[in-house]
């Protein structure tokens, strides 16, 4: 199970992306249209629970370990699934994990699946 970063806005959107990968959160910023409350470090534990932790230096913004984890991880109880988006250019070269529907449409983005479940998720 390996750290993946993650941001979160008021609204409960949020992203997940590998952490070993030259994005950073600020990177994240453009897609939110609600205020990001949230920024980190997130696991995935047996079960689907996520568990988010630490701060994002970039976004100047702390996690919020209790709110996030909840958020994230009853998104995937209720809906089961999120998109995935890989990015074509640099520093988008990985692959992301989302609620948000427009990221498609930023820095020639293309979906690559509708339906990745947490399973699949966790070993971005």
């Amino acid at each position: 199970m390996f750290p993946l970063k993650y941001v979160i806005d008021s609204n409960n959107n949020f992203v997940l992306f590998n952490r070993h990968s030259e994005t950073s959160h600020v990177d994240m910023k453009p897609f939110f249209e609600g205020k990001i409350v949230g920024a980190g470090f997130c696991r995935i534990h047996g079960g689907g629970r996520v568990v988010c932790t630490g701060r994002s230096e970039t976004l100047n913004i702390d996690s919020r370990p209790k709110e996030d984890s909840e958020a994230i991880t009853n998104y995937f109880k209720e809906k089961g699934f999120c998109k995935m988006i890989a990015g074509e250019d640099s520093p988008f070269n990985t692959v992301f994990a989302t609620n948000i529907e427009e990221i498609e449409e930023f820095f020639c983005f293309t979906l690559t699946d509708e339906k990745a479940d947490i399973e699949f998720i966790k070993y971005l």
